[in-house]
């Protein structure tokens, strides 16, 4: 129940601040410039690294996030697999003066590993629910935490059959925004 209740407290505080985006500081020139990050994920059972880059927000609200991982087959003694992906983000800009909340959702490409699959590629979609801190002020970095969902349909017919790259997903990693406006 004290969950439940701490949960709730996190939520309302968040939704009464929603509307109280910094205007006159370097946090939000910083926010809305465009990034380059990096990622460490996990597709099913799969361990991944990658990088993105995210362009400028559009009207505050809106950017195209390009990124592309390597992942680490687990049904193929960790051979390597890799994705291509495009999302478009949508934030109501910068609570609190130090967290963003964001939505993403777009396309993903899939280069399946030949010892798993026999496809050569799979498109698929994914969405994900992320949160973005920034460290202070005058810094650079900010972390971000993401979890959501991708759905491709690709399976790993040259194994057990399972699913590859479907279900759950989690990403963590940093972003830097090395220009300001």
């Amino acid at each position: 129940m004290k969950r439940i209740n701490t949960i709730l407290a996190v939520a309302i505080l968040a939704s009464s601040q929603a509307g109280a985006v910094e205007s006159s500081g370097t946090v939000e020139q910083r926010a809305f410039n465009m990034s380059f990050g990096s990622i460490m994920n996990q597709y099913v059972d799969d361990f991944g690294l990658g990088v993105q880059v995210t362009s400028p927000y559009l009207f505050d609200a809106l950017a195209l996030r390009l990124s592309g991982t390597v992942q680490f087959s687990r049904q193929a003694d960790w051979d390597i697999w890799g994705t291509v992906q495009a999302g478009l983000v949508g934030s109501a800009g910068i609570v609190a003066g130090f967290t963003r909340l964001y939505g993403e959702g777009g396309a993903v490409l899939a280069f399946p590993s030949g010892q798993v699959s026999s496809a050569g590629h799979a498109w698929g979609g994914y969405g994900v629910f992320g949160f973005e801190f920034f460290t202070a002020e005058a810094s650079p970095i900010s972390y971000y935490i993401e979890i959501g969902a991708t759905g491709s349909g690709l399976r790993a017919d040259l194994a057990d059959n399972s699913l590859i790259m479907n279900g759950l997903r989690i990403q963590v990693g940093f972003r830097g925004y090395p220009w300001k406006d």
